[in-house]
């Protein structure tokens, strides 16, 4: 019997970066921790549903990042983005872009982030409010 299995092959998909839309939960299909969502220049990337992230289609890890110069994500009313520690997300990266709300007042903010590790950098918050402790984002026990 020779004790094992020949020939066996264990595939892993390469990092990958994406075009990020927004236009529905699917297009977290296939995408992994280690890859990265982009939103091109001269866009605007809808933020109209809940990102929960290592829940069901999202990942663990996420990371979003402009492309050129105006690139916009777009925030609907109950649009956001959580990356909690309980539930497994560890990492949430945000650069070069900026995420405009046209004075949406939600109840929840736009990012929550607990007991993960978060890098934002050249993120510009436009027209952003809301009613919970902590407004735009709610980051804590990081």
């Amino acid at each position: 019997d020779g004790g094992g299995i020949l020939n066996d092959i264990t595939a892993v998909t390469l990092p990958m970066e994406r075009t990020w839309r927004g236009t529905s939960p699917l297009e977290f299909v296939g995408i992994f921790d280690w890859d990265a969502l982009r939103v091109d220049g001269n866009s605007r990337t809808s933020l109209s549903m809940n990102i929960v992230l290592c829940n069901g289609l999202f990942p663990c890890k996420f990371s979003v990042r402009g492309q050129g110069t105006n690139s916009v994500i777009q925030r609907d009313a109950k649009g956001s983005i959580s990356c909690l520690g309980v539930a497994g997300c560890s990492l949430l990266t945000m650069s070069n872009l900026s995420l405009v709300c046209d004075n949406i007042t939600s109840s929840s903010p736009v990012l929550r982030i607990q007991g993960a590790d978060a890098f934002i950098d050249g993120v510009t918050f436009s027209s952003c409010s809301s009613f919970e402790d902590g407004a735009v984002l709610s980051i804590f026990d990081g």
